[in-house]
């Protein structure tokens, strides 16, 4: 994954490094000095893995100076589609504007910097949507690949590995399940009148639009408490803002706008202790709020009940690629309804000394991060549907008979769950911390030879939950409800740990070799 980086003008390896992921933070262009990608071959002084990009941000001068700018894309000026006969609507605009001046003449300096991105486009698409007869119960229209009808067979008549055909494969309405009557309610019939599109790809999304507007305000402070000691503070947003439309009932595919909003702080402290000699200390903070936040909705108007995630119940697997049923996301899905907080302090020094033509530079890191999640993802029930609820029972597993008979959206009908997945809500603070120390050198030994060599050490923790809440598997203790081995502990309460550094991050070779 990539590193992103942010300092005056010494580098901070850990400021923006997260656990092998990117965290959420961006810089309007206006505002940035100098940028740098390393993709291998690093110096000692950067740890962690992947690509690494730095960049400078600007500072404020004894002149005012100032800029305003906008980029933009409309289809009204883009080239036609080769294969389409109108450019759809399309509107892109980045504008911004960017000051800096003096507070106080050759003291204190302000840079200030605001952008904004606009993007709309309009979009549609084909899905699938029961027929109208399959709606009643009636799959006499359910046709196979080559043409034949794909039988529904009746789960109540199972005898062994034999079941029988629902007469004129039509379910009796009294043998419908009553929640899955009320959720059909809210799907809309195919409106497709293509002939060949009567199963499959036969309902035309209406045109929607989506607006995604992130800004970019930051706001950095220089100020020379000496000729030699300089200290500079900076901070900057990112707020991010989708509606995610779908063109669908949203709150049946419990839809959940985008709304990150990420602050990156940062205060740096620089010294000249001797004309070859400087001193950067450097602290930061990066705190990330990331939402998923679906339609409020209670599953007892449903029927269902003890599901307490206030979110639309979750119907997977209605449908089937050939047959038709319906593709579209029924509720929230299993890792939908949450709010997760990213909260990452930092710390970094450097003492870089020039001597001739070796440049030594000597210094350490260390960041804490923790990640809250309140979350409400699988409470509000996840059903999966398929087609072996009513498919005659000696055909399941059978190789070259999938398809020949049963139908997933049959299953639903009949409130026939293939599984359900349910947890209670929960609320999870994650956390570790690392450091890590370096010593280079980089030795201009000719004109056209420069050699970098140097050593680092990284020491970081596991990810552990604080309170000890988040759980793993045993194989050897024994599972009291079940009289057997196997079961699941958690730290809270089995006075263990399931992972550990070992001291200093060394430790014996396994097996002892």
């Amino acid at each position: 994954g990539f590193v992103l980086l942010m300092d005056d003008e010494a580098i901070d390896n850990f400021f923006r490094r997260g656990m092998g992921t990117i965290t959420g933070s961006s810089l309007g262009m206006e505002a940035m000095a100098e940028f740098q990608t390393l993709t291998a071959n690093y110096s000692a002084e950067y740890g962690g893995n992947g690509a690494v990009i730095n960049y400078a941000t600007k500072s404020g001068t004894n002149k005012f100076h100032g800029s305003v700018y906008e980029f933009l894309r409309n289809n009204k000026l883009d080239a036609r589609n080769t294969f389409s006969t109108v450019n759809p609507p399309f509107r892109y605009n980045q504008y911004g504007v960017a000051v800096g001046g003096p507070v106080i003449k050759d003291k204190t300096f302000f840079f200030g910097n605001w952008e904004q991105y606009d993007f709309r486009r309009t979009n549609t698409f084909i899905g699938s949507m029961p027929t109208a007869r399959q709606r009643g119960g009636d799959f006499g229209d359910l046709l196979g690949a080559n043409g034949a009808l794909i039988p529904i067979y009746d789960p109540a008549t199972t005898n062994g590995l034999t079941r029988s055909v629902f007469p004129n494969n039509r379910i009796p309405v009294s043998r419908m399940d009553p929640i899955s009557l009320k959720v059909q309610d809210f799907l809309p019939l195919p409106n497709s009148t293509d002939p060949t599109r009567q199963l499959i790809n036969n309902y035309n999304i209406p045109l929607y639009s989506n607006t995604k507007v992130t800004s970019n305000p930051s706001v950095k402070i220089d100020h020379n408490l000496s000729p030699t000691i300089k200290i500079s503070g900076y901070i900057s947003r990112q707020l991010s803002s989708v509606p995610n439309h779908n063109g669908l009932n949203e709150l049946v595919t419990a839809v959940a706008p985008t709304n990150n909003r990420s602050t990156t702080a940062r205060i740096n402290y620089d010294q000249t202790l001797a004309p070859t000699l400087l001193l950067h200390v450097g602290i930061g903070y990066l705190y990330t709020y990331s939402p998923s936040i679906t339609p409020s909705y209670d599953p007892a108007t449903l029927g269902l009940v003890g599901y307490d995630s206030g979110a639309f119940p979750n119907f997977a697997g209605l449908n089937n690629t050939t047959t038709g049923g319906t593709a579209i996301g029924i509720g929230a899905g299993a890792f939908s309804n949450y709010q997760q907080w990213d909260q990452k302090p930092t710390m970094n020094t450097s003492l870089t000394w020039v001597k001739g033509n070796h440049t030594f530079k000597f210094g350490g890191e260390a960041m804490a991060d923790g990640i809250i999640n309140n979350t409400r993802q699988r409470a509000n029930g996840n059903f999966t549907f398929g087609a072996d609820q009513t498919r005659n029972v000696w055909e399941n597993g059978q190789a070259g008979l999938t398809g020949q008979s049963g139908f997933n959206y049959a299953s639903f009908l009949m409130g026939q769950a293939q599984s359900l997945v349910v947890s209670a809500t929960g609320v999870m603070r994650l956390g570790n911390h690392g450091m890590g120390f370096y010593a280079q050198d980089t030795w201009k030994a000719t004109r056209k030879l420069t050699i970098d060599y140097g050593l680092r050490y990284d020491f970081q923790t596991f990810m552990r939950e604080q309170y000890g809440r988040m759980q793993d598997a045993s194989f050897q203790t024994l599972d009291k409800k079940l009289n057997r081995p196997g079961a699941v502990l958690y730290g809270a309460t089995c006075n263990c740990e399931f992972s550990h550094n070992y001291p200093y991050a060394y430790g014996p070779r396994l097996g002892g070799a």
